[in-house]
């Protein structure tokens, strides 16, 4: 007597013994990138997609929308397939992390996690209060007012607690001076370049709206944030 074949109406699919849909192995992929990303802020204090380099100025807008494209395939693909629950589950657990990913960056996250790191590295000073406290006492005195205008800011200005920030904060190990004539007095701890920057100006307790690139008063090129009064983030 024959045994009649299942019927493959109940049958479920199979996945290969280890192995995940392609889908799956993408939204890995994208959610690690994500998380490099960030992990990079925090290591480099550097609000921008380094990690794409040379397509940083794209990259924000870029793979969000590819996480969130890629999240609305996964929700799909995990109500249409009748296969494995473990499928199902991993596809909606990486939807979720996608979009979640893509919102904090679509929303400020990067500035929000570089504002992490600039508040650890300002620890190394005491935080941004005993930052300003130094700063405002070099700008009260116009004598050392007048020798910044006439030379700028040597090493051997610096307080030690104030050097050690700058070694990892700054271009060049110590901050740049901006002039009077170029809207200052105040001190920019600065990385980047001339298209690219970030870091941290700081000026008496009373500046308001500096702006890290040559412009008028009031206009900017980027991002500014205020920590502390006189104590400002910025990127362009």
């Amino acid at each position: 007597m024959g045994v009649d074949p299942p019927n493959p109406a109940i049958v479920p699919p199979t996945i290969p013994q280890g192995r995940w849909p392609r889908d799956v192995i993408w939204a890995r992929l994208i959610v690690v990138l994500f998380v490099a990303h960030i992990g990079l802020i925090l290591l480099q204090a550097c609000p921008y997609w380094t990690i794409c380099f040379p397509c940083t100025p794209v990259a924000p807008i870029l793979w969000p929308i590819v996480a969130m494209g890629l999240a609305a395939w996964l929700i799909r693909q995990a109500i249409c397939d009748e296969g494995f629950r473990s499928s199902r589950s991993a596809r909606v657990l990486l939807a979720v992390m996608l979009i979640a990913f893509g919102a904090d960056t679509l929303t400020g996250g990067d500035y929000r996690w570089f504002e992490i790191a600039m508040r650890h590295e300002m620890r190394k000073c005491g935080g941004p209060a005993l930052l300003q406290n130094w700063v405002q006492g070099e700008l009260d005195s116009p004598s050392t007012v007048a020798a910044f205008e006439d030379h700028g800011v040597n090493q051997t200005d610096l307080p030690p607690e104030i050097q050690a920030f700058a070694a990892d904060a700054s271009e060049g190990h110590i901050p740049q001076y901006r002039r009077l004539s170029d809207g200052g007095p105040w001190f920019m701890f600065d990385r980047g370049g001339l298209d690219m920057g970030w870091g941290i100006i700081v000026g008496r307790s009373d500046l308001i709206d500096p702006s890290p690139v040559n412009m008028p008063y009031g206009q900017h090129r980027g991002w500014t944030k205020r920590l502390y009064p006189g104590v400002y983030l910025y990127a362009f």
